[in-house]
Parts: structure tokens; C-alpha cells; sequence
């Protein structure tokens, strides 16, 4: 897949795949509003107070300064570590205690769905659908990005089929893309990006392989286009509540 700038819809946000020795991709204009939007809700005290507005105030300031980073790594063309500080800022986001009933995916399969219910301007529905729409098919045909094919291919029982089930679990996902169930879509393509997360935050990819080059690739670009949009719609709703982070600060953050 050839290289791309996209422009975030809500978040006036430019953002896509930066080579090393490219100008960066303009996403700190984005960044300084989403801080300056951040910063007009809530004083500094309550910035970082874990119980604010339900745990919005400290969840997307956490998320914004790690998003700010990967923004930069992006930039400098290191998609690796942008995809994974992406990931960290949009799990500042969604992550709650899963010592419940529960999985990882559940947890942010659920905030998704929240999060759509919010966006009036259909914006997560626009990125996905039309701006992202080949990369997101991209996405879900490539089969190291389904759990289905990792499982057979380390031997585990009765993944010898993987292959139909990837494409039967394709057809749902084009099906509610179709069906405009936006929220079960997203969580299909997000399930994927969680592999890709998985492989390397617990090293199992080597940094700048040939191998998933495309895959981190167009992860890291529909990562950095969708957070912003995320946090723009939850500093857009102060009054919804997400739950106190799992791991509030016992001093005042900076």
C-alpha cells in the first residue's frame, strides 16, 4: 500500500504514514488543541485528580501526552513505536480493572461502543468507512492479524481450518459495515490491531521487519487518525463518566 496523508475529520487532524526524511505529518496542531481544549474544562488540580468528571479529566490528559509522542516517533518515521504509543494513549482511554469478569477486548470493545453513541457528527463512522475503507479491508485479510492463524500455526488443536473461519469472520465485519453497525465493525478491525499489539509490545516481531511492514504500517495510520477523534469527542461530553483509572496517581502528574 502506498504511502497516504489523511485529514481527521473533528479533530482537523492531518496524519498518515511519514518516511524517515519526510516533513512531519502536521498532527501538532492537533495535539496543541486538544490541549487547549483539555485545559479550558479543568484547572491543573483537577487535571490530575482521578475521580474528575468520572475519571475523564485525568484518562485523556494521560492519553494526549502520550499521543503527542507518538505523534513524533510518527514524524520521525518509526511506525513500530508509533503504532505502540497509539496504543498506550488509546488504552489511557478505555482501560479499567479486569480482574472481573471480562477480557481486554471486552474492555475496549465496550468503550467503543460508548464512544459511538457520543459521536453525533458520525465522524468514527466517516473515517472507517470512507477515508480508511481499503486500508481497514487490508487490515482484515491479512492473516497475521488473526489470532485464528497464530493458533494454528503453533500447533494448538483444531485451528486447522483457519482460513474459512477468517474469511467467514470477514463477511460478519463487511456485513455490519454494511448493515451500518458501526461499533461491531470497529471492535472486528480493533480485535486485529490488538494482535498486532500483542506481537510487539511482548516482542513477537522483530523492530523493522520486511515481514509486517505493511501491517504496522496501516495500523499506525488508523490509530493516528482515530485517537484524536476519540478524545475529541469525550473533551466534547465532560459529562459522560468512564470510571476512575486503575492506576490513579498518588502524586500530582506532569
Amino acid at each position: 500500500m502506498g504511502q497516504t496523508t489523511q485529514t481527521a475529520g473533528s479533530a482537523g487532524l492531518q496524519t498518515g504514514t511519514a518516511a524517515a526524511g519526510r516533513e512531519p505529518h502536521g498532527a501538532s496542531g492537533v495535539v496543541e488543541r486538544l490541549k487547549a481544549k483539555h485545559q479550558a474544562i479543568w484547572d491543573p488540580a483537577q487535571r490530575f485528580n482521578s475521580h474528575t468528571n468520572g475519571g475523564l479529566a485525568l484518562r485523556t490528559h494521560r492519553a494526549i501526552r502520550w499521543f503527542e509522542r507518538a505523534v513524533r516517533e510518527h514524524d520521525f518515521g518509526d511506525t513500530d513505536v508509533a503504532f505502540i504509543l497509539y496504543w498506550i494513549a488509546f488504552n489511557s482511554v478505555y482501560g479499567k480493572d479486569l480482574n472481573e469478569n471480562g477480557t481486554e477486548s471486552d474492555s475496549f470493545g465496550e468503550f467503543l461502543g460508548a464512544l459511538i453513541e457520543l459521536d453525533e457528527r458520525n465522524d468514527i463512522h466517516h473515517a472507517i468507512h470512507d477515508r480508511f475503507k481499503e486500508t481497514v479491508e487490508q487490515i482484515l485479510e491479512d492473516r497475521y492479524l488473526y489470532d485464528g492463524f497464530w493458533q494454528h500455526a503453533n500447533g494448538r488443536f483444531g485451528y486447522a481450518d483457519w482460513r474459512a473461519r477468517l474469511e467467514q469472520r470477514n463477511a460478519h465485519a463487511r456485513g455490519f459495515l454494511q448493515e451500518g453497525k458501526t461499533e461491531s465493525f470497529l471492535s472486528t478491525v480493533f480485535g486485529r490491531l490488538y494482535t498486532l499489539r500483542n506481537q510487539l509490545v511482548h516482542g513477537g516481531a522483530t523492530q523493522n521487519s520486511a515481514l509486517n511492514r505493511d501491517s504496522v504500517r496501516d495500523g499506525a495510520s488508523v490509530m493516528g487518525f482515530l485517537v484524536p477523534i476519540f478524545l475529541q469527542i469525550m473533551l466534547s461530553h465532560p459529562e459522560a463518566t468512564w470510571g476512575p483509572p486503575w492506576y490513579p496517581p498518588r502524586l500530582s502528574e506532569q
